[in-house]
């Protein structure tokens, strides 16, 4: 049995129980850059996101199904991954997940003056791209548009 630490009754006091924690969408989230990686997530987390992280491209290739291409991102609500990653690149990824049918949503971070890199997202079929230094909140605010947290998917928010 799977179990995890709850506060039903008291905050201080955690008890054992069955129930998994609420999770709401699953949004892979793939950069090399850890600082601003774990922010992202944090900031995904406290408005009920489950987030995966990853910091380089063979990694997120590995959490998306595979190996080898093509990747299949069926467990994922939303993708949002560095344009340049060691290995392999975001937008390689976005290419091979792209020609997936049913693929998530894939939201593209550019490092500031990547023109081209920003062209060539757009072209490959990014929903966003988001050029460093990003605004956070604007960044969260577009993915719970894209993906709305699961309160308000529910119509509870």
């Amino acid at each position: 049995m799977n179990m995890h630490t709850c506060f039903q009754t008291h905050p201080f006091l955690p008890l054992p129980c069955d129930a998994p924690p609420p999770c709401g969408p699953r949004v892979l989230l793939a950069s090399a850059e850890h600082g601003a990686r774990a922010r992202l997530a944090l900031a995904l987390t406290k408005f009920g996101y489950c987030v995966a992280e990853c910091s380089n491209g063979v990694d997120m290739v590995i959490k998306l199904g595979g190996l080898a291409f093509p990747v299949k991102p069926e467990g994922f609500d939303l993708i949002i991954a560095d344009a340049r990653m060691p290995g392999i690149s975001g937008l390689e990824i976005l290419e091979a997940v792209r020609s997936q049918e049913g693929h998530p949503p894939f939201i593209v971070m550019t490092g500031p003056g990547e023109r081209t890199l920003f062209a060539k997202a757009r072209r490959l079929g990014a929903t966003a791209v988001f050029r460093r230094p990003m605004d956070m909140e604007t960044l969260v605010d577009h993915v719970m548009r894209v993906v709305p947290p699961l309160a308000t998917a529910q119509g509870e928010a």
